[in-house]
């Protein structure tokens, strides 16, 4: 029986993916520190990395590897792209746990909407409402990031946008200094189409990032970045505590809040809180995004912990 799960609608305003740790099937010891990583998503990949070569094989593994995640508390995630989506969903048939959510490659809304129509099957055949898995669009080339809002909206499916910067700089073959330059371009593009769109976006923690991964987070935030794809488990908690907001800033948002319902129900319109700037209604919706985030994070943390406690017999996490 497969748990009951929110649509991908329903988990927008809630979904927290500040590490998704991708990992192939076939890497049994990834899969190991994949398990023990803190990351809030474990993405199955099978359509970009290694396992891609090997993709029949890796769909065989796409069983024993879910079943050394359950219990884990992690998301449970599959890469995935619009020619093999119908038969990487098929492998999963025999896994031993439940997919809340597919990360596809795309290039073209076409291939957005071919997976959906393959989501759509698999959940008509298990008895699932329509539009329970949610979509994460990846886009590796500059075609795609340029048509990255008509791709998203191509499927109501779609929660967040993911750059897999380094296909998209390898792509460009640009020297160090025009690389930087041309990866800030993609994610300022990247954070407007999401923003319009209302869902989220994700950067990518370059391969052997190391100990960049907490600065390059830390700036995502900023810009607006509310996650990172990873492909090292070393770098998962660097980057979720760069994606998290932190107590000052959480403490500093709720006395705007604070003295802003102070100042309405006085029926005045603005107020200098007391952290210096003027608590208007611009600076009070940033001030409820800075907690509500704080929130969710912790409302996953606590999820994520009594599902591991639990072996996966728990209340359902927010992600179902």
């Amino acid at each position: 029986m497969l748990p009951a799960m929110k649509t991908a609608m329903a988990v927008r305003d809630t979904l927290v993916r500040r590490s998704l740790l991708a990992v192939s099937p076939l890497d049994v010891d990834g899969l190991a520190r994949a398990a023990a990583s803190g990351a809030d998503a474990v993405v199955l990949d099978v359509a970009r990395g290694a396992a891609a070569h090997r993709r029949e094989e890796a769909r065989r593994a796409l069983g024993a590897a879910s079943a050394s995640l359950v219990g884990s508390g992690v998301e449970l995630l599959l890469w995935t792209d619009a020619p093999g989506a119908s038969a990487d969903l098929v492998a999963m048939d025999m896994a031993a746990g439940v997919v809340s959510g597919a990360l596809v490659t795309a290039n073209s809304p076409d291939d957005v909407a071919a997976v959906d129509a393959a989501l759509g099957a698999w959940e008509a055949s298990h008895g699932v409402d329509a539009g329970t898995v949610n979509v994460e669009v990846v886009l590796a080339s500059g075609a795609a990031v340029q048509s990255c809002a008509e791709i998203a909206a191509a499927s109501p499916r779609v929660v967040a946008l993911a750059l897999d910067e380094d296909a998209l700089l390898r792509a460009a073959g640009e020297h160090d200094a025009a690389r930087r330059d041309l990866a800030s371009c993609y994610r300022g593009a990247l954070v407007m189409a999401a923003r319009s769109l209302g869902v989220q976006a994700h950067g990518a923690v370059a391969t052997g990032a190391g100990a960049l991964a907490a600065g390059y987070a830390a700036v995502g935030r900023r810009m607006g970045l509310r996650g990172a794809l990873c492909f090292d488990a070393n770098v998962v908690s660097l980057v979720n505590a760069g994606f998290s907001p932190g107590a000052p800033e959480v403490e500093a948002a709720g006395r705007v809040l604070s003295a802003m319902a102070a100042a309405v129900s006085e029926g005045r319109g603005a107020i200098a809180a007391s952290t210096g700037t003027m608590a208007d209604l611009a600076n009070v919706r940033q001030a409820r995004a800075v907690v509500a985030r704080a929130e969710a994070i912790a409302s996953r943390s606590a999820a994520t912990s009594a599902e591991g406690a639990s072996g996966g017999e728990g209340s359902a996490p927010p992600w179902r």
